[in-house]
């Protein structure tokens, strides 16, 4: 039975003034951000490439739709939405947070 299988990847987002690292365990799809603040844990989503949390948000897209999922990050340590399937960063696919 072979061992784990684990990714580190440092990332900084100059834009952002963010830097950290994502640790990933490919067997058990878990993984961690860690920044100077603390880290954040939850799934590791292979096929999209983020770590999703168990915190739910929502929020309005720029094409004007509301929606709600939980909150993930990317390889450069971006927050956004995972919903119905779709990632969607914040700034980018995200107007903002609902209720603001």
């Amino acid at each position: 039975m072979p061992g784990d299988i684990i990714s580190i990847i440092c990332f900084a987002n100059a834009a952002e003034q963010s830097k950290g690292i994502i640790t990933i365990w490919h067997n058990h799809r878990k993984a961690a951000l860690t920044r100077e603040n603390g880290s954040i844990f939850g799934t590791w989503d292979e096929n999209r490439h983020i770590v999703v949390t168990a915190i739910t948000d929502d929020a309005w897209t720029t094409a004007g739709e509301e929606i709600m999922g939980k909150i993930a990050y990317d390889l450069h340590g971006k927050e956004g939405i995972l919903s119905c399937g779709e990632f969607y960063r914040w700034n980018c696919e995200l107007l903002l947070r609902a209720g603001t």
